[in-house]
């Protein structure tokens, strides 16, 4: 297939030489151009890609068996580390989904300078395109069994403890919060600290919609403003 792809030169700081990346634009939101290795690359839409989705539902159904809480944002990682499994093999050479590190083509050292050593340009260029089918050959059976040993192989720890990383919620209206982890569910009260309320698991279940999930970091950052606001003499 034919993609748009934006070009950058970078010069290797082991060796010296001039090194020629792609990459998608930034604004081509769920789409992946996978580096290869020897100046090869390939091309997925995850938003379009029905397999990606199958398999981060059979990662989450695999913990689940197990009995293990493991958090949306630990499943994700492990699926962009293990999604390379369901894809084809692209002139006899794995695809490694997570590839995210790029090396010099001479001395195959992964340290390069900050500056780009030419100006980057668009072209147009032919990439192959991502395939599942020796994967959708599989059974459903044969399919959990595959996903069921690379967890087993790569993440057995959290086969056998779970997953204690909180996520968290803020509510729509006002700056109360929620967390919760494989263990408990807790809310912060009036003196900003956080209580745990199993009550709260109705929320979860019952489809309540009166809240949002938000990243730890801007957890942190309301935390930070309620106990700023805090009246002296609740203090």
């Amino acid at each position: 297939m034919n993609i748009r792809v934006r070009k950058e030169y970078v010069r290797c700081k082991t060796c010296g030489c001039v090194n020629e990346f792609r990459y998608l634009s930034d604004y081509e939101y769920g789409k992946k151009l996978i580096y290869l290795g020897n100046d090869k690359y390939a091309f997925v839409n995850l938003i379009t890609d029905k397999t990606y989705e199958e398999f981060s539902k059979r990662i989450s159904l695999s913990f689940r068996k197990e009995g293990k809480y493991v958090s949306d944002n630990k499943c994700n990682q492990i699926l962009k580390e293990t999604f390379g499994i369901t894809c084809d093999e692209i002139d006899n050479q794995k695809v490694v989904f997570n590839n995210v590190k790029r090396h010099c083509t001479n001395c195959n050292s992964t340290d390069f300078e900050d500056v780009m050593a030419e100006q980057e340009e668009f072209t147009d260029e032919e990439v192959q395109e991502i395939s599942h089918e020796k994967w959708n050959r599989l059974t459903d059976d044969e399919k959990n069994q595959l996903v069921s040993d690379v967890l087993q192989r790569n993440y057995s720890d959290l086969i056998k403890n779970g997953d204690n990383e909180y996520q968290y919620y803020k509510f729509r209206v006002g700056n109360g919060m929620m967390r919760r982890n494989g263990v408990s569910i807790e809310y912060v009260n009036r003196n900003n600290e956080w209580v745990v309320d199993m009550s709260l698991i109705g929320k979860f279940i019952g489809g309540d919609c009166d809240y949002v999930e938000i990243t730890p970091e801007e957890a942190e950052t309301i935390m930070k403003d309620r106990k700023a606001k805090k009246p002296k003499s609740d203090m």
